[in-house]
């Protein structure tokens, strides 16, 4: 039973880090769904692996401590399309700092991650440094990264 409710309480968290991909636009212009004013010349880019699936959308969100990692409210959020199984995308305008990533492949592109009657995640996930899911989603210590060049790469497998 502990176990799953630590999936379930994953997936809720998973739901609240990644809500702004409800609110995506279709503006094909950017794949920018929330952001916060930024103002650095630092990037991080992101390859996603494991892509099992072209359909749907990577939703990925980029948070800035452990305050608000796994919280509703990243400093940037994207969509992303699926292209021959290749995911690749880049959050721009980063001053130096810790930063965490987490992500969901969205394959029925409804917005939101799919998950079954008891809660637990039916749609893939990650997240940064590829931190590993033990009794639950990763703390804040696993999945950051320290960004402090002009592009720093993050390669996150799905789960």
């Amino acid at each position: 039973m502990t176990n799953l409710l630590n999936k379930t309480l994953l997936a809720t968290a998973m739901l609240a880090a990644l809500a702004t991909g409800a609110c995506a636009s279709d503006n094909n212009t950017s794949n920018a769904v929330a952001s916060k004013t930024v103002s650095g010349d630092n990037a991080v880019h992101v390859s996603v692996k494991d892509i099992k699936s072209d359909t749907g959308y990577i939703m990925a969100a980029l948070f800035t401590s452990a305050d608000t990692f796994l919280g509703p409210d990243p400093l940037q959020g994207m969509r992303i399309e699926v292209k021959d199984g290749v995911a690749e995308f880049d959050f721009k305008g980063l001053t130096s700092g810790e930063y965490a990533i987490t992500l969901f492949h969205d394959v029925d592109a409804d917005g939101k991650m799919a998950k079954n009657a008891f809660g637990i995640p039916t749609e893939p996930y990650g997240f940064s440094n590829d931190a590993p899911i033990r009794f639950g989603p990763p703390k804040w210590e696993a999945a950051h990264f320290t960004v402090s060049a002009k592009t720093t790469t993050q390669t996150i497998s799905l789960k």
